[in-house]
């Protein structure tokens, strides 16, 4: 099952660096050499947050893929059927965008 807790807290926790990281930058002269540095660093940060993303939804959408899979093999009126489509329906509202 997918960690519902770490991942937010991960992401809250990037995207407050780059807030603060762009602020700073924002009230720096363009031509500090500090600047580019952590312009270099909001460009990597930015592009780990992608690579998580990613790699997140990828594991929603594994995990929605063996939800439907189990589905087939509960009979109709099951009261399972119910539970596994709210699941995936809950892991559908993860995938970021």
């Amino acid at each position: 099952m997918l960690d519902n807790k770490a991942a937010p807290d991960t992401f809250e926790m990037l995207n407050k660096s780059m807030d603060e990281i762009g602020r700073e930058i924002g009230g720096m002269n363009p031509d500090d050499p500090v600047r580019a540095e952590r312009l270099k660093e909001l460009c990597a940060l930015s592009q780990l947050t992608r690579s998580l993303n990613v790699e997140r939804n990828k594991m929603i959408h594994e995990r929605m893929d063996t939800l439907a899979r189990e589905i087939l093999t509960v009979p109709k009126g099951d009261p399972r059927r119910v539970t596994i489509v709210g699941e995936i329906l809950r892991l559908s509202e993860l995938i970021s965008k």
